[in-house]
């Protein structure tokens, strides 16, 4: 019974225990599950506060990124989302919090705060909802500046894939540390796709991140010679721009 209710209920055979879920556990569960923006706005526009706000980073930055997708146009559409990602937004702090203070909750990666940083940027509305979502990304912003400041005292890389270090760059104060982060991800940069770095190359162009486009926009061109032809044009167009 327990496991065919999974949702409900947390059983361990090996253990012979079973424990009844938390309401944050069950509406993240319920989260993961929902694959359009309209369904995820309406299930975040419905769930209380305060379980909101217990919800693991992962399943908020997995709202943010079903939100971000196309959905309908229609007015009353447009306005749940809306509604959606200010609640989510307005929580956000506290879910931080919960991941750095809970001994059972796992603190989110750099690469992780610098995506729901991006998603947060993206998110536009009212002022009331810009002053939230300003509060909101200065807060992720001094988190990914204290792990990049971290990393360059260690003197050691970046712990952060290319897709999430061009998140990264779009992170607002990220270009003026251009150089310092050029060092701390070079090796990983050289090495990377050409399509990944012509996804910095953009990023960086597009926050004026001048030493990190200069090198980027290099290790493009000579890659240029080798590169797929259904590459070519995208990394024409990342040359262009800069």
């Amino acid at each position: 019974y327990f496991s065919g209710h999974f949702d409900s209920w947390e059983y361990r055979a090996e253990l012979r225990s079973v424990r009844l879920r938390t309401r944050e556990e069950r509406l993240g569960l319920e989260l993961s599950s929902v694959a359009t923006p309209e369904q995820m706005a309406q299930k975040i526009v419905n769930a209380a506060d305060d379980v909101l706000i217990r919800l693991p980073w992962r399943a908020v930055r997995h709202s943010f990124q079903i939100l971000s997708r196309r959905g309908s146009d229609d007015v009353s559409a447009l306005l749940l989302r809306m509604e959606a990602k200010r609640k989510l937004i307005g929580v956000l702090g506290g879910v931080l919090a919960t991941a750095q203070t809970d001994a059972d909750a796992e603190a989110p990666p750099l690469g992780a705060i610098a995506g729901l940083a991006h998603q947060v940027h993206l998110v536009s509305g009212d002022p009331g909802l810009a002053k939230t979502r300003d509060e909101a990304l200065d807060l992720l912003v001094r988190h990914a500046s204290a792990a990049v400041d971290e990393a360059e005292q260690a003197a050691r890389p970046l712990d952060l894939d290319v897709i999430d270090f061009a998140a990264l760059i779009a992170v607002p104060g990220m270009a003026e540390r251009s150089n310092s982060l050029l060092q701390l991800m070079n090796f990983k940069l050289m090495k990377a796709t050409m399509q990944e770095q012509v996804q910095v190359l953009d990023a960086a162009a597009t926050a004026g991140a001048a030493s990190l486009t200069k090198s980027m926009a290099l290790a493009v061109a000579d890659a240029l010679e080798g590169a797929k032809e259904e590459d070519l044009g995208s990394a024409v167009k990342a040359l262009v721009k800069t």
